[in-house]
């Protein structure tokens, strides 16, 4: 993968621009770790670098020296409207995009960050992929517009303030929403969309959405798989006939053991891996896969030495997570980024297969399908998880809740007369996507070119259009048959949800058991918790597993945090957020076995180290 830094200056010269540019490139390298390009490209009123990396797949920049036209593309763009075995060049897509704006777009797919300016116009337009998940960022300094693929280096270049939504948002939830950073001046750009910058002045559009095809939700049953076989086979053979041998995640779970199914069945080669301590189900469930299939494998495990090692990368991961994910959850990730590189720079993903599972549906249990209603409680109760509220000196739940709640409204309000399902369906799709996968996509950019065939666009809208009575919780019965018609072997193994990923049959539940015993084990926790103010449980379940992180790399970052004073009030950019004596008491209590806010503390530290790179304080 790779980045971009774009300049906008309406009333400068090219040789006045460089001056402010030449610094702001030098920051997007930096925080990217990319290498810092010589070759500058002009417009009548903008100046741009693309920032190359190892992994990148469209190198350099397209000229159309006859419109004095260009064009800089990050990330994977696939061309749709070829064969497989033949690539059209990005110069296609620039003439036509010249000659006829966004509807050349439709062509096209995948991940990716797009700068074209139009020589004829003398416009400028950045645009996101469908499903946003490639980040691009930009803010403003008076008349200067400042575009880039690091939002730390626009908040740095522009000295941007905390925006106290945002960073709320992120201590609550570990993320940010819609358009937000945790800057006030810095936006990122949202899905499908073109921010079109000319004399006239900025003008957004979408360019591209998931609509429901009545003509999906119809079909019966087989031809619905049928179909789904065809497309997701396309799909991976557009999105990956370019590659060479690729990494793919492999879990216990459905989505990713979807994913290499496809890839085994259209022959692209492949590597499976799980990260995770040896003692990890999804680990031990990845070998057993493996072996049973005959996959080439590999179990990446953190160092032994991971809790002092784990401290030389969280600035990185600050970096390149744009503060946006927690650096001491980032930065394991990048950690098996950078193992990976050295065999594929492409790395394959699992994600999108909730799409074909109604994900966020559980909420809406005894109404799925039935009325356009739709509540965000358990949506806001995942989000809003492990906050100690009393070390805050104020508790924002109920502004971040609303802010929440009044974005999904927004979002659902584009499938206002469809049922709860394809509204929920496109609350994953735009919120969940972006801020989650999407965060973590981009911060690999430099290491490895993340890829994720099930969140192209024809997958996404047959798997929003599908009949919902086949994607019910636990059921999961369209992607179950799926697996088990393609590959009954590989369908038939356990999963971590407690049986095969395989439809309950007569036949075969007592395969099912311990997904019984864990759904009765809940139940009577939370019941007995209302009714005896007491947790407990039916039945006995194997609880050894292995998961990270591990307990005892708390005093690794603990040390590194203490060190650098990211957790001591007087030397905090973001103190006065934080009732100083709980916050204390709280930091005492991290190397006790049962302390439960690493997670938050986590935030605290990659807010923390957020403030002072770009130099400001939350007052």
């Amino acid at each position: 993968m790779s980045g971009f830094a774009i300049l906008i200056d309406p009333h400068s010269s090219a040789q006045e621009r460089e001056i402010v540019f030449k610094d702001f490139l030098q920051l997007v390298a930096d925080y990217k770790n990319l290498n810092v390009s010589s070759e500058y490209i002009v417009g009548q009123y903008c100046t741009g670098a693309k920032l190359d990396s190892p992994s990148a797949l469209h190198l350099g920049v397209t000229k159309d020296e006859l419109t004095g036209s260009w064009l800089i593309a990050s990330g994977t763009l696939v061309n749709l409207a070829v064969d497989y075995g033949s690539d059209l060049g990005l110069n296609v897509l620039l003439r036509d995009y010249v000659e006829n704006g966004a509807v050349a777009l439709q062509h096209y797919d995948g991940h990716f960050a797009l700068a074209i300016y139009n020589g004829r116009e003398e416009s400028l337009s950045i645009i996101s992929d469908p499903m946003g998940l490639f980040s691009i960022f930009y803010g403003r300094r008076g008349e200067q517009i400042f575009v880039a693929t690091s939002a730390l280096a626009i908040a740095r270049q522009i000295h941007s303030q905390p925006d106290r939504l945002g960073v709320q948002c992120f201590l609550s939830t570990g993320r940010v929403y819609e358009n937000k950073t945790l800057w006030h001046d810095v936006k990122r750009i949202p899905a499908a969309t073109v921010l079109n910058i000319s004399h006239s002045g900025v003008d957004k559009s979408t360019y591209w959405a998931p609509v429901v095809d009545q003509a999906i939700t119809d079909l019966p049953f087989n031809e619905a798989l049928n179909k789904a076989v065809d497309l997701l086979s396309q799909t991976f053979k557009k999105s990956l006939h370019r590659e060479d041998k690729v990494w793919a995640d492999l879990t216990g779970g459905f989505d990713s053991r979807l994913v290499t199914m496809f890839l085994a069945k259209t022959g692209i080669p492949f590597v499976a891996n799980c990260v995770g301590p040896a003692a990890n189900q999804d680990v031990e469930i990845s070998k057993l896969i493996s072996q049973a299939m005959n996959w080439e494998y590999q179990h990446i495990s953190l160092p032994d030495d991971w809790e002092q090692e784990q401290c030389t990368w969280f600035e990185t991961a600050l970096h390149k997570g744009d503060a946006h994910l927690n650096v001491l959850q980032l930065a394991g990730v990048l950690w098996g980024h950078q193992h990976r590189s050295t065999l594929s720079k492409t790395h394959v993903l699992g994600l999108g297969g909730e799409n074909w599972r109604g994900f966020y549906w559980p909420g809406e249990l005894l109404n799925i399908g039935r009325t356009p209603i739709t509540t965000y409680d358990y949506i806001l109760a995942k989000l809003i998880n492990s906050v100690p509220i009393s070390i805050l000196r104020k508790d924002w739940t109920k502004e971040v809740r609303q802010a929440l709640t009044e974005y999904f409204e927004n979002v659902v309000s584009k499938y206002a007369e469809f049922p709860n399902t394809v509204k929920l369906d496109s609350l994953y799709l735009f919120h969940r996507h972006p801020t989650h996968s999407g965060a973590y996509l981009s911060a690999a950019v430099g290491m490895v070119r993340s890829v994720i065939p099930l969140c192209f666009k024809e997958p996404t809208t047959f798997a929003f259009s599908l009949d919902y009575k086949w994607k019910l919780p636990n059921s999961y019965h369209f992607a179950r048959v799926l697996m088990e018609r393609e590959n009954p072997r590989l369908a038939n193994i356990m999963t971590t949800s407690g049986g095969p990923a395989v439809p309950m049959r007569l036949t075969n539940s007592y395969k099912f058991w311990p997904f019984w015993k864990s759904t009765t084990n809940r139940a009577t926790r939370k019941f007995s918790k209302k009714l005896i103010g007491k947790s407990i449980k039916l039945w006995s379940e194997k609880s050894n597993y292995v998961a990270y992180p591990l307990p005892a790399w708390r005093k690794g970052w603990l040390n590194f945090a203490v060190a650098k004073g990211l957790l001591n009030p007087t030397d905090m950019c973001s103190e006065s957020l934080y009732d100083t004596a709980k916050l204390q008491s709280l930091v005492q209590q991290v190397e006790a076995e049962d302390f439960k806010y690493t997670e938050f503390l986590g935030r605290v530290i990659t807010l923390e180290m957020a403030l002072r790179t770009v130099g400001t304080s939350i007052s």
